[in-house]
C-alpha cells in the first residue's frame, strides 16, 4: 500500500466500503428479510464514513418499509427484478468489491474495470442461482446444511420464479455471459473463466 497512488487506494476502499452499505450487505439483508410488497425506501451517498454517526446509523434510519406495492400487484418480471437487485445487495456486492476494487488498484483501464464489473453480475447471479438449485436438488449430507428451508419459508427464490428448469437456464445464460465479459483479457482470464464454470456446477 506504501507504493500505491492514494487516489488507487481511496478507490479500492470506496469499493468495500459500497459492498457493506445499504446499497450493499446491509440492504440487501434487510430486503431479504422483508415481504414481496414491501421495499427499501430513501437513498444515501455510499461513500459515508463507517463511524457510529456515519454510514451504518445512516443506513439503518433508510431502510423504511414503503407502502406502494403488494404482493399480488407484482408480475413475475417484477418479481424477478427484486430477487436479482437483493443478491446483487449482498452476495453480488461482495463479490463485485472483491473483482472492481482488484481491478482499480492494479491499474487496469476503464475497458478493462467495465469487463470485470460485467463478469462480477454474472458471476454473483451464478453463485445465487445455484445456490437456490442446490436448496431443491442437493442433500444436506452433500451440502453441508440444511435443504428445503427455501420451499418451507415460502421464499422467493430463482427456483420458484422460474422452476427448476427455467432456473437452469438462466444459470447457463449468466455462466456465457460472464466468461464473455472476459474475452477483452484472451488467456490472461483463464482462471476467472474456471471460477465462473466452478461456481456454476458446485456443488456445495
Amino acid at each position: 500500500l506504501d507504493m500505491m497512488p492514494p487516489d488507487k487506494e481511496i478507490s479500492g476502499d470506496r469499493e468495500v466500503d459500497r459492498s457493506s452499505s445499504e446499497k450493499g450487505m446491509i440492504g440487501g439483508q434487510v430486503l431479504d428479510m422483508m415481504p414481496p410488497d414491501k421495499e427499501i425506501s430513501g437513498d444515501r451517498e455510499v461513500d459515508r464514513s463507517s463511524s457510529e454517526k456515519g454510514m451504518i446509523t445512516d443506513q439503518v434510519l433508510v431502510m423504511v418499509p414503503s407502502e406502494n406495492n403488494t404482493a399480488t400487484a407484482h408480475p413475475t418480471a417484477d418479481r424477478l427484478s427484486r430477487l436479482k437487485r437483493m443478491h446483487e445487495m449482498k452476495t453480488g456486492a461482495l463479490i463485485h468489491a472483491a473483482i472492481d476494487a482488484s481491478a482499480i488498484l492494479c491499474g487496469a483501464s476503464k475497458e478493462e474495470c467495465l469487463a470485470l464489473s460485467n463478469y462480477a453480475d454474472s458471476l454473483g447471479l451464478c453463485f445465487q442461482i445455484r445456490d437456490d438449485i442446490l436448496d431443491v436438488e442437493s442433500t444436506s449430507g452433500i451440502l453441508g446444511k440444511s435443504t428445503g428451508k427455501d420451499a418451507c419459508s415460502d421464499k422467493e427464490t430463482y427456483v420458484s420464479l422460474l422452476g427448476l428448469a427455467g432456473a437452469k437456464e438462466a444459470l447457463k445464460k449468466a455462466t456465457k455471459e460472464g466468461i464473455a465479459a472476459l474475452s477483452i483479457f484472451g488467456h490472461h482470464a483463464d482462471f476467472l473463466v474456471k471460477m465462473a464454470e466452478y461456481t456454476a456446477a458446485r456443488m456445495h
